[in-house]
């Protein structure tokens, strides 16, 4: 029997699941920044969902925030390598293979 995801495992699947946070998850692997420089490289135009979603990060240990400058934490560095690998793994998927999957 499969072991059921704990909360924190759930919380962090959904951060894999958007492809907005994974963005802004690379982009303050960059470098440190702040929600506007983040919002800015992003080519945003709401930076209130680009604060959201680092206070997301934040909450998660996965970027780290000091005097309004965000940077990405070994955690979220960890996260950004799986969310990646995932990506490569689905985009090398074929038409078929997709297609037999359902």
């Amino acid at each position: 029997m499969a072991r059921r995801p704990t909360r924190p495992q759930k919380e962090i699947n959904s951060i894999l699941s958007s492809f907005a946070t994974i963005r802004v998850l690379r982009a303050t692997a960059q470098g440190p920044m702040t929600a506007n420089q983040v919002a800015e490289h992003l080519g945003a135009t709401k930076r209130t969902d680009i604060s959201r979603v680092l206070a997301r990060l934040r909450r998660h240990a996965l970027v780290e925030a000091r005097n309004s400058i965000n940077k990405i934490t070994p955690g979220g560095r960890k996260v950004l390598r799986l969310a990646t690998s995932g990506l490569k793994a689905a985009a090398s998927l074929t038409a078929s293979e997709l297609a037999r999957s359902k």
